[in-house]
C-alpha cells in the first residue's frame, strides 16, 4: 500500500471514533446529570411513582383540573426519555380536530415498555450504552461491538422521535419519511444528525478501530492496514 492509502486506512477510523465517542459520551452524561425538567402534573406524579422524587416536591404542581407544563423538580434528564418511552408504548387516542379523532394511535414500542419502572430501566440502559460504547470508541476498544451498540441507539432514536411519529400520524413521504419542506434545514436538522451518526457507526463497524487503538495493541486487529500480499514462491 502507498503511504497515502495507509494514512487513509488509519486516520479515517480514528476520526470516526472521535466523532462518535465525543458525541455519545457527552449525550450519555447529559442524561445522568440532574437538572430541572419541564413536566405536566401527570408526569410529576409519575416521577413520584418511579421513586425519583418525594410527593412533597410535586404537590404544588398537582392542582386539580390543570395540565400545564411547569418547571419540575431536579432529576436526571433520562427521565425525559422514560416519559417518551411510556408515551410511545401507550399513546392513547387521536385528539379532537384530527382527521382520525377518537381512533387509537399505533403504539411505537411494545406494551411492556410502559409497565412499572420499565421505561426508567430502558432509559438508563440507553444512557449507559452511550457513555460506555462512546468511551470504548475513544479508546479504540471493542470498536466494532461498540459501533453496533451505538447504531442500535440511533435507530431507536430515529424511530421514537422522527420516523415512528410520522407513520403514527399518517404524515409521511414515501411511506416513512416525515412530510416536511424538502429544503427546510431546521425541520430536518434532528433527523439529519441522527442519520449522520448512524452512518458513522456503520462505517466504524466495517472499518474497525484503525492502528491507533487498543484493539490493534491487544488483539492485533482493528481494521487498519490490509496485509501485504504474499510473494509467489519459486
Amino acid at each position: 500500500m502507498t503511504f497515502r492509502q495507509r494514512l487513509a486506512c488509519n486516520i479515517s477510523p480514528l476520526m470516526l471514533r472521535l466523532v462518535l465517542g465525543l458525541t455519545f459520551v457527552w449525550a450519555g452524561l447529559g442524561k445522568v446529570i440532574e437538572r430541572d425538567v419541564q413536566v405536566t402534573p401527570a408526569n410529576a406524579q409519575q416521577l413520584v411513582e418511579w421513586g425519583a422524587v418525594a410527593q412533597s416536591e410535586v404537590d404544588p404542581m398537582l392542582a386539580p383540573g390543570t395540565d400545564i407544563t411547569v418547571q419540575g423538580p431536579k432529576v436526571p434528564r433520562l427521565y425525559s426519555l422514560a416519559f417518551l418511552l411510556k408515551s410511545a408504548s401507550a399513546p392513547g387516542d387521536f385528539e379532537p380536530g384530527h382527521a382520525r379523532a377518537g381512533e387509537k394511535k399505533m403504539a411505537l414500542v411494545p406494551g411492556f415498555a410502559a409497565s412499572g419502572k420499565t421505561p426508567v430501566y430502558l432509559a438508563r440502559a440507553a444512557a449507559l450504552t452511550e457513555v460506555f460504547a462512546g468511551g470504548f470508541l475513544l479508546l479504540g476498544f471493542v470498536a466494532r461491538l461498540s459501533a453496533v451498540a451505538l447504531a442500535g441507539v440511533m435507530l431507536s432514536a430515529m424511530w421514537l422521535t422522527e420516523i415512528g411519529p410520522a407513520i403514527q400520524n399518517g404524515t409521511t413521504v414515501w411511506g416513512f419519511l416525515p412530510d416536511r419542506a424538502p429544503f427546510d434545514i431546521g425541520a430536518w436538522k434532528s433527523l439529519g444528525w441522527q442519520v449522520a451518526l448512524l452512518g458513522c457507526s456503520i462505517a466504524t463497524l466495517f472499518a474497525g478501530a484503525g492502528a491507533l487503538s487498543l484493539d490493534r495493541l491487544l488483539f492485533g486487529g482493528g481494521g487498519g492496514d490490509a496485509p501485504a500480499p504474499k510473494k509467489p514462491q519459486g
